[in-house]
């Protein structure tokens, strides 16, 4: 897959020969990178892919989640195993958590619906806070360096906003192309 990405950003939007693009594929559970170089008659795999299996969606849709509690509270450790009710309320909050971080990473400003037995309405939160929030996930800051090390620290290729906000140390990021 990082190889068919890379493939990808290179024909729409041209990446030169020898560029060295990292591939950060942020899964639920984990996040994987790989670094791919262009050479003049293929894409190559630089290095073995790296996994941090500490960091994932997951914990980044908790990070919106901790945002709107801050703003309204606790409403997720109000539900009980047993109040089906409550616990499809969870759900779809949980959703709309999801939702407003994929929002994230093309907008300013993302809105929550809250739809809780206890708390009802709609949480605005802004990319900053959301920043600033993962900044306290300092997990990124190893894969940032782990693609640094590995890329001797010269990586080439476009810039996502979709994983720039996620990383501390300035290089090239390509997203998968799906």
């Amino acid at each position: 897959e990082p190889v068919a990405a890379v493939a990808r950003l290179a024909s729409e939007r041209g990446l030169g020969d020898d560029a060295v693009v990292a591939v950060v594929d942020v899964g639920g559970s984990s996040v994987d990178v790989t670094l791919v170089r262009r050479t003049p008659t293929a894409f190559d795999l630089v290095g073995d892919p790296a996994t941090l299996a500490d960091l994932g969606g997951v914990d980044l849709d908790g990070a919106v989640l901790s945002l709107v509690e801050g703003a309204i509270g606790d409403v997720s450790s109000m539900v009980a195993p047993g109040d089906s009710a409550g616990m499809l309320a969870l759900r779809r909050l949980r959703a709309s958590c999801r939702a407003a971080k994929e929002r994230l990473s093309v907008d300013d400003t993302a809105v929550v619906e809250v739809a809780m037995p206890t708390a009802r309405g709609r949480v605005e939160i802004t990319r900053d806070a959301f920043e600033r929030t993962m900044g306290r996930l300092r997990a990124w800051e190893s894969t940032a360096l782990v693609i640094s090390a590995v890329a001797g620290g010269a990586l080439a290729g476009v810039v996502s906003p979709r994983a720039t906000y996620f990383v501390t140390v300035p290089f090239g990021i390509a997203s998968a192309l799906a």
